[in-house]
Parts: structure tokens; C-alpha cells; sequence
């Protein structure tokens, strides 16, 4: 597990550094942006500090970095295996996080390249979708009911079922859906939202296709 953990940071470096060059100097809407380098704002859910709009954001970096194609889905942890064994609450639900926005990111890069192996320049672009954490949270609370409280009884209950792989969907509506991946070390039970549905929560301040040449604004109505 902690090979994993060292293997998905090491990723993680390498997609702000991308981010670093690429996305942050070029969003105009985005003043006094400021890496943060400290380990613990790092785990309070703090990689980047900025003023979006004249409002002081705190942004955390969340890439989906196991696939080298974009995929159409991000997963939203709601509890983990840490590295010394133990189940802890995710990082959707964690009142001990800071984040004010996420920014999720997808990426394309050669099919070669893993995850343990990949630097910032093997990127050919990112998909960049900056989300407001307070509005996420509100959507999946008007839509769907579930709150930290809600979706902790949801991880107990998984837990107890023995249900793995894709499970229930938020609704008869929705293809949205938990999802539970015992087979990776952390043994994540998530959120799976689908990217058409993340567009239309009204939760979605902007979405960029990120290159090395330009930065072009995704539609939000865009899949």
C-alpha cells in the first residue's frame, strides 16, 4: 500500500507541474496563485492557494491518473484503507479538509506509460474541471439525501453486505453510482459520478481543455 501511496503522489507531482506551466497562468480569472509546498496544508486538502474572481479559493488537485484516456466518470472518496491499515472517512465528507474547490483532472498521455512512470511532459493535454466543493456537497444533498451522515451509513452498510465492484446507483434516474474497489490496496468505496452529470450540477466554475499551446474553454454542456 505505501508503494501505491508513493507511486500516486509521485503522479500527483508531476500533474501540478503540467497544471503549473499550462492551466494556472492562463486562466485569467485566477490571481496570486501560489503552490502550497507544505506537507500538512497538503493533507488538510490544500495544493494550491488563489484568488478566483477576487475570492481567496483553496483549491485541491485530483487527478484520474490510473487511465491514460480520459475517462467519463470521477470517483469522490468516501472512505479508505489508510497506509497503516486502518478505515478512515474520504476526502468528500473530511471536515478536516480545507478545500474550497477541487480541480479534477483527466488526462492523455501514451498507453506505455503507468502510472508509477509518468513525468509532466508525457501529458498531450488535461481536462481541467474546477468544482465548488460547497456546491457539490448542496447538490448531492438536494438531489440525492446524502450528506457525511448518510453516506457513512452507506460504507457501513457496504461494508456489511460484502457487495464489491459497481453497486447501487444514487437513483432509478441517475447513472451515477457507489462502488466499492476491494482490489486495490486502499480499498476505496466511492461516489463514481458520471462527467455529464458533474456539467449539469450547477457545481462546475469552468472546464478546460489544457495543452501545451492553449487553453481552450470546454462548454459546460459539453460530455
Amino acid at each position: 500500500m505505501t508503494n501505491n501511496f508513493s507511486r500516486d503522489l509521485n503522479a500527483e507531482h508531476e500533474l501540478g507541474s503540467y497544471l503549473d506551466q499550462y492551466y494556472y497562468p492562463r486562466f485569467n480569472r485566477l490571481n496570486n496563485v501560489h503552490r502550497v509546498v507544505e506537507k500538512r496544508f497538503q493533507f488538510e486538502g490544500v495544493d494550491v492557494e488563489a484568488d478566483l474572481d477576487g475570492e481567496h479559493i483553496l483549491i485541491d488537485e485530483k487527478g484520474y491518473l490510473t487511465s491514460s484516456e480520459p475517462r467519463n466518470t470521477f470517483a469522490f472518496e468516501l472512505s479508505y484503507i489508510n497506509p497503516i491499515g486502518k478505515r478512515q472517512q474520504g476526502w468528500l465528507y473530511d471536515d478536516h479538509k480545507y478545500t474550497t474547490y477541487y480541480l479534477l483532472c483527466w488526462n492523455k498521455r501514451d498507453e506505455d506509460i503507468g502510472i508509477g512512470e509518468v513525468k509532466s511532459n508525457d501529458f498531450h493535454y488535461v481536462l481541467a474541471m474546477l468544482v465548488s466543493r460547497r456546491k457539490f456537497l448542496e447538490y448531492l444533498k438536494i438531489k440525492y439525501g446524502i450528506t457525511a451522515i448518510t453516506a457513512q451509513e452507506k460504507v457501513t452498510d457496504i461494508l456489511q453486505g460484502n457487495s464489491v465492484g459497481r453497486l447501487d446507483r444514487l437513483s432509478d434516474t441517475s447513472n451515477s453510482r457507489y462502488h466499492y474497489s476491494n482490489l486495490l490496496p486502499e480499498q476505496p468505496i466511492n461516489i463514481v459520478m458520471e462527467k455529464a452529470e458533474l456539467l449539469a450540477s450547477g457545481a462546475v466554475d469552468s472546464y478546460f481543455l489544457v495543452k501545451r499551446r492553449e487553453l481552450k474553454f470546454l462548454d459546460k454542456t459539453q460530455k
